[in-house]
């Protein structure tokens, strides 16, 4: 159950507080999805970087959602070095509109 703006108010009273919040919780979201498809993939994130061509600690930012900004180019190359591609898409109206 996700609690009401006003309670939310209460606990975090300083301004932008909560969307920064939910911001680190994403990032850190999505790099547990690009860890374990990595692990089950069978690769360390030293394989990973290497595709890449950055260190394995860049992969590992990636992964821990350390970054404070991960751009588009780096998740595509992120998925490359899976031997994938990054999709993106945008949901309107219940429509999954592929847009990248």
């Amino acid at each position: 159950m996700k609690p009401d703006d006003s309670a939310l108010a209460e606990i975090f009273d300083e301004p932008g507080e909560i969307e920064e919040i939910e911001r680190r919780a994403a990032r850190r979201l999505v790099g547990l999805r690009l860890g374990e498809i990595r692990k089950r993939l069978g690769l360390t994130q030293r394989e990973v970087a290497e595709r890449m061509g950055v260190s394995q600690r860049r992969v590992s930012a990636i992964e821990t959602g350390t970054l404070d900004v991960v751009r588009v180019s780096t998740l595509a190359s992120y998925a490359e070095a899976l031997g994938g591609a990054l999709d993106i898409a945008i949901e309107i109206d219940g429509r999954h509109l592929k847009i990248a």
